[in-house]
Order: structure tokens, then C-alpha cells, then sequence
């Protein structure tokens, strides 16, 4: 079926370009790790800082490797206003979405007999929106625009492409995540280098979807 083909691809790639991949990931597992060594909030604060640009900045250049063929990535590079841009944007995303699940609990909990047929709606249509705006993406990391990115998706079929190849691709990630949780109880800073490797997963799943999606003009 279609649907794991795409998500084994993303891991097949993944693995063949594992070195990349890992010079990509290590100074951000690096600087969270660094987080369990200190206990001044206020550089904490500044590491958390510098992190989330260096994430930020690590996905740019994922998705520039994937979309324009580069031939090696570097371990760090100078900040640009791509990795800016992409940075606002994912913070934006974000605070949509738990505004979006904010109004939804607060509906449900008010009106318990709405509650069933708001989460089935809401699920859905939130399914089909941001699995459209998340590429966005790779769309700014190579200088394209949402609406460009936004139109990808609008062929006929490439929506559950991307829903159903994702569910397939972090399903088992997400139970490997949930067994350690439950039966390690892992330190804090080994969660959150988790939750960067999904979104990293995640990430370079879209590349690989964007990049399939077009004609690629982006050289």
C-alpha cells in the first residue's frame, strides 16, 4: 500500500543518510542534554533560547539537504532569517493549535452532550488543516510561501497521503515513547531529545512529501 511505502521511505532515507543525519542532531541533543548540568534558571533560560533557534535551524537545513540535493550538511551555521522566519512561524502554528484544543475543552466541559460530536469534528478538521499548513515548512525553508505550500495538497488524494503515511511513520514511535515512559521513567532532558527525534522524524517525513509533490525548481 502507498501509505507505508511513503512512511518506510522516510525511515529508508533516514538510514542512508544516517552520518548526515547525525551531524544535523548532534549539537541540538548536545545543548539539551547540557540542561541536566545546570541548575541556574537564568541560563537555563539562555540555553533554552539558543535551543530553539538551533532547532529551528537544524530543520531549515534538513529541508534544504532533502529538497535542493546538498551534498553534505555542516554541524552549525551562522544564524540566517530563514531560520528566523521558520522559528516564528512554528511558534505560531503551535499557539493556534493549543488555542484551537483550549476552546474545544472548554466547550466540551461546559456542554458534555456537545462533547463527542465537537471531537469528532474537530479532529477532523484539524487533521486536514494542519496536515496541509505544516508544509510550510520545507515550502519557506527553500524560499516558497504558504500559499504555495498550501496548494501541494490540493490534488485529489494527497491529504490522506500525507495523514495516513504519518500515522503509519510515528505509530510505533509513539509507542516505543509511551513503554519508556510507563516502565523507565526517563530523566527530563532524555524526554525531550525524544520529542526533538520525532519531530526531526516528522520533519524529514514532509521534506520527502513536498519534495515528491513537485517539480522541483527550487536549485
Amino acid at each position: 500500500m502507498i501509505y507505508f511505502s511513503l512512511a518506510l521511505s522516510s525511515y529508508r532515507w533516514l538510514w542512508v543518510n544516517r552520518f548526515q543525519v547525525l551531524k544535523l542532531m548532534i549539537p541540538v541533543i548536545l545543548v539539551i542534554s547540557l540542561t541536566s548540568f545546570i541548575s541556574n534558571n537564568a541560563a537555563i533560560f539562555g540555553i533554552y533560547l539558543f535551543g530553539l533557534w538551533l532547532v529551528s535551524s537544524c530543520m531549515v537545513r534538513l529541508h534544504r539537504f532533502v529538497l535542493l540535493d546538498e551534498n553534505y550538511v555542516s554541524y552549525l551555521s551562522k544564524p540566517n532569517k530563514k531560520d528566523f522566519i521558520y522559528l516564528g512561524i512554528w511558534f505560531f502554528v503551535t499557539f493556534i493549535e493549543n488555542s484551537l484544543g483550549g476552546v474545544i475543552t472548554s466547550i466540551t466541559t461546559s456542554y458534555p452532550f456537545a462533547a463527542l460530536p465537537l471531537l469528532l469534528f474537530s479532529s477532523v478538521i484539524g487533521i486536514y488543516i494542519f496536515s496541509r499548513i505544516y508544509m510550510i515548512f520545507p515550502s519557506i525553508s527553500v524560499g516558497k510561501n504558504l500559499s504555495f505550500a498550501w496548494g501541494l495538497t490540493i490534488k485529489k488524494g494527497r491529504v490522506p497521503e500525507v495523514v495516513f503515511s504519518l500515522l503509519i511513520l510515528l505509530t510505533p514511535w509513539f509507542g516505543c515513547l509511551l513503554i519508556l515512559l510507563i516502565f523507565f521513567h526517563p530523566p527530563v532532558f532524555t524526554i525531550w531529545i525524544l520529542v526533538f527525534l520525532e519531530i526531526f522524524i516528522l520533519n524529514t517525513h514532509y521534506s520527502l512529501l513536498f519534495k515528491s509533490f513537485t517539480i522541483r525548481r527550487d536549485k
